[in-house]
This record gives C-alpha cells, structure tokens and sequence, in this order.
C-alpha cells in the first residue's frame, strides 16, 4: 500500500474582513477592496522511514491474507453448492427409481432389459449408495 504525495502549486487566494470584524479567505475577490495572499505547497516529505515501510509491508501482508481467505470462502461456498446440487440429484433419481413399477437397464446390443429380482435390488442399491455419496459433508 503506497501513498502518492503531489504538491500543490501556488494558489492565488483573497484575504477580506467584513463589517463585523470576520476575516474571511475566497479564491475571488469580493466587491470590496481584498488583500491578495499567496499559498504554496508545503515542501515534500523526504524519504520513507524504516517504520513507514514496515507498516506498508504489513498492511500489504494483512491485505494479501484478507484476499487469500476470501479466496478460499468463495471456493469453498462453491464446492458446497455444486455439492448441495448432486446431493439433490441423487436423492431424485433414487426417490424415482423407489417409486417406479419397474426399472430397466441397457444390455451390450443396446436394448432395454427390464430388472427384476437380484439386478433390481442391486440398482437401488447403487443409487441408495450414490445419495450417501453425494450428501456426505466433506472432512
């Protein structure tokens, strides 16, 4: 983090006082007689000192780590949705296959073959298995 130091040029200002005895500073001019003041820069500051650095570094460490967290939640919040979506998938296709009057599968010719006893039981195993699977909370 570093501070850009620009000096200000000379500026023509007007310096008045009022009837009650204000004094008052403008960049015009009133309608009355004004005394013209000149204000310049102060001069630049000189070199950094060995604090100033060290808090630069300092501040660029904590804002290097505010980013690598924040990296870090972003992806963790993502992880976590696309979980929360094949969680829900899977809980669908099982809720699905549950609730059918019968389930198929494709043989090697690609024809339909309808699964009955052991194949049954083992498809809705599988897809009892893939809901665990995608619901499961990471370590």
């Amino acid at each position: 983090m570093s501070a850009l130091v620009t000096p200000l040029a000379a500026t023509e200002v007007y310096k008045w006082t009022d009837d009650a005895g204000h004094v008052h500073f403008g960049d015009k001019p009133p309608a009355s007689a004004a005394e013209r003041v000149t204000i310049r820069s102060a001069p630049a500051p000189a070199a950094t000192s060995p604090q100033q650095d060290r808090l630069h570094r300092m501040l660029d460490d904590y804002a290097r780590e505010r980013q690598t967290r924040e990296t870090n939640e972003a992806e963790r919040a993502q992880a976590e949705t696309i979980r929360e979506r094949r969680c829900t998938v899977a809980k669908r296709r099982r809720h699905a296959a549950e609730n059918a009057n019968f389930l198929y599968d494709y043989d090697a010719a690609g024809e339909r073959r309808v699964l009955d006893g052991a194949d049954y039981d083992a498809a809705l195993a599988r897809l009892r298995a893939d809901v665990e699977e995608a619901c499961a909370t990471p370590p």
